[in-house]
Formats: C-alpha cells, sequence, structure tokens
C-alpha cells in the first residue's frame, strides 16, 4: 500500500469518527427528557396569571387595549416581559429530577413553592409549582434553600400531579414572585430630562414656573423672572428623568375617601413639543404626621395623576423633594461681611511734670 492509499484510509477513519460522534451527540441530545404538550402561555392567548404562596397572592389581569393590572394599578412593563420571556420557555424544558427527596430543594413542594397558573376566561390553561426563589426555607425546619443562584441562574417547574421537576433558564429570581408590591406601577412620571420644557408648582399662596429663557433656568413669577440655580435644577430633573418619583400603594377601599378637587398642591411637568412623553399634572392632598411624642414630622402626601383613577402616599421626606418652593430654585445669598474697623492708635499718655527744684532760702550770717 502507498503512501498515498494511507492517507487516504486516515482520512476515512477521521470521517468516520466524526460521524459517529456527531451521532452519539444527536442520540443523547434526542434522549433528554424535555417537558411537553405544554399550551400557549403568551399575552395573546393568557388574560390571567395567578401567583400564590403561604404569604401572598397575586392576580394579573388583561384589560381592554391588552393593558395588564394587577388590582387597582397597571403592572410594571418590564415585569410582565421578564415573565412571558420565561413562561414562554416552559415547554421544551429540561428534566432535571424525578425524586421527591429533591422537590423542596428545588422550591418545588408544597411548602414552599410557588403556585402558578395560566387563564383564559374561565379555563384553565395551564398550572405549575415553581422554584424561582433566592430564599424558600421550610419554616418548620428552618432550613435557609436556596433554588435559585446566580451561579446556576436556572428555575424549576413541576405539574403539580407529578413528581419530574423540569429546569430552565431564568435570568434573576423571583420572576413569578407573588409580592403584591411586586408587580404595580409605582412611578408617578418618568420624563428625560431633555424633554421637560416647564415645571409649575401651585400652591394656595404661591404659584411659579421653572422653565428655560434663552438657554438659561429661570424662576418665572407674578414679580418677575430670576435665574435659577443650576445645580438645583439638575438635582430636581433626575428626579424626574429616573422615575424617583413614586409612592406607596393604596387599597380600593383607601383611595375612595380622597378628593383631589381641591388640592393642596399641584405640580405640572410640562414636555416640549414632538417629545415621546407625555405632560403630567400631579394633585397633593396633605396629610400631616404626628409622632408618638406628638412632635409633628415632614407632612406626607396623597398623590395621583390627574388623568389617572389610581393614586399613592408619598412619604414626608419624599414630599419635601418633589414639592419645592421658589425660594428653593436660587442661590443662598450669602450676607455681607463687615470689614473690621482697625483699632484706633492708643493715645499717648501725657508725661509727668518735672519736679521743680526746691527753692533755698539762704540763712542771713549773724553780723557782731
Amino acid at each position: 500500500m502507498t503512501g498515498r492509499h494511507v492517507g487516504f484510509v486516515l482520512i476515512a477513519l477521521i470521517l468516520l469518527g466524526v460521524a459517529a460522534l456527531a451521532a452519539r451527540l444527536v442520540t443523547t441530545e434526542a434522549q433528554v427528557p424535555i417537558l411537553s404538550g405544554v399550551r400557549p402561555l403568551a399575552p395573546d392567548v393568557i388574560d390571567k396569571v395567578v401567583m400564590r404562596n403561604d404569604q401572598f397572592e397575586t392576580i394579573l389581569e388583561k384589560r381592554e387595549g391588552g393593558e395588564w393590572w394587577a388590582g387597582p394599578y397597571p403592572v410594571l412593563d418590564l415585569r410582565m416581559e421578564d415573565l412571558w420571556q420565561v413562561a414562554g420557555k416552559i415547554d421544551g424544558a429540561e428534566l432535571t429530577s424525578n425524586n421527591p427527596l429533591n422537590h423542596a430543594l428545588m422550591g418545588v413542594s408544597h411548602k414552599n413553592a410557588t403556585t402558578l397558573q395560566f387563564w383564559r376566561g374561565d379555563e384553565l390553561q395551564a398550572e405549575f409549582l415553581v422554584g424561582d426563589q433566592s430564599y424558600a426555607p421550610l419554616v418548620e425546619e428552618e432550613k435557609p434553600i436556596q433554588p435559585w443562584s446566580a451561579y446556576v441562574r436556572r428555575c424549576f417547574v413541576r405539574p403539580p400531579d407529578r413528581n419530574e421537576v423540569y429546569g430552565l433558564f431564568c435570568p434573576f429570581p423571583d420572576i413569578f414572585g407573588p409580592d403584591t408590591d411586586r408587580w404595580p406601577e409605582r412611578r408617578l412620571a418618568e420624563i428625560p430630562r431633555e424633554e421637560v420644557e416647564v415645571l409649575t408648582f401651585t400652591y394656595p399662596d404661591e404659584e411659579f414656573d421653572l422653565r428655560v429663557d434663552r438657554s438659561v433656568w429661570v424662576v418665572v413669577s407674578p414679580i418677575g423672572a430670576e435665574p435659577a440655580d443650576l445645580n438645583v435644577v439638575q438635582d430636581y430633573l433626575q428626579l424626574l428623568e429616573f422615575g424617583q418619583i413614586f409612592g406607596s400603594l393604596l387599597t380600593p377601599a383607601e383611595m375612595e375617601g380622597l378628593d383631589f378637587s381641591e388640592p393642596d398642591a399641584r405640580l405640572g411637568v410640562g414636555a416640549k413639543a414632538g417629545a415621546a412623553t407625555k405632560s403630567v399634572l400631579l394633585l397633593f392632598l396633605e396629610q400631616p404626621a404626628v409622632t408618638e411624642r406628638g412632635e409633628e414630622e415632614l407632612p406626607a402626601y396623597y398623590v395621583k395623576d390627574a388623568e389617572k383613577p389610581y393614586a399613592y402616599l408619598l412619604s414626608g421626606e419624599r414630599a419635601s423633594q418633589v414639592l419645592k418652593r421658589r425660594h428653593d430654585f436660587f442661590q443662598p445669598t450669602p450676607l455681607p461681611t463687615r470689614t473690621p474697623r482697625p483699632a484706633p492708635a492708643p493715645e499717648p499718655t501725657p508725661a509727668a511734670p518735672e519736679a521743680e527744684a526746691p527753692t533755698v532760702t539762704p540763712t542771713p550770717t549773724p553780723t557782731s
């Protein structure tokens, strides 16, 4: 056999080896059991999502226009995007364990799991026990179990009537967390600073605008226009740009008794023409707080968007950052300093008069 023939044989053996390895990988991949037969879980099919554990229950419902709500509040869009991204991967999740002893460790036991249900009308489309928590202890056993970790980044799902547990990629924990405070949109305004044209502050005893005049931020009031402190203005615009005006949630019963027809303060945020965001008018009702000692704290405020049906409670500290007065936008004027007068030169001490020499009266010489 010539060297050329030997080369052909070696090439053929290598190709056969590669083909065998590929076939083995395909066969191995095909043998990995996956979760299948799950009905489509997408926002155009599902109109209600229920999440429940031993502490909380959250129900997300789709209303007219396709907007999702959690009780009386709209749901934060980012939360829903994360939910649908992971829910769409449940069908096809890989088998991780079929041993019931592992259920608690994976957060899918009835004692530490989140029950997840997808509904379409009155028909239940799918139900799972989910382990996506970074902390899911067994209280009676005091075990600090962590189904989700930053090293693995996986969630676990189990059909409630089966022992098989399936795993899928989750970028972060609690994607299906039932905590009621997690889902509602709590930001009252979020407007990029470059899109803000004017801020209007209205109080019973004062009204003024904060606007740009020839590239300079000025405070405009009935007494005229005065340049504002740029640092103070930029700090305030940052509150709007990063959505730092947010409040605590109220129950429907708490919102029923609130009358915003005569608010204690108004804040109008006017957006420039053609801006991507809309103008906002916020209404405030003062709720002064008193400590146990009877000492008055910073007043809290109920606040709502004039166009929305829901309201929030703004803490006293946050309200003090939002409800600025006219004088807050000016650079403090330094008090004039007095130039100390020089101390008067001490007057010269008059010299003591010289003592006169005593007059000596000559004694007369006696005559003989």
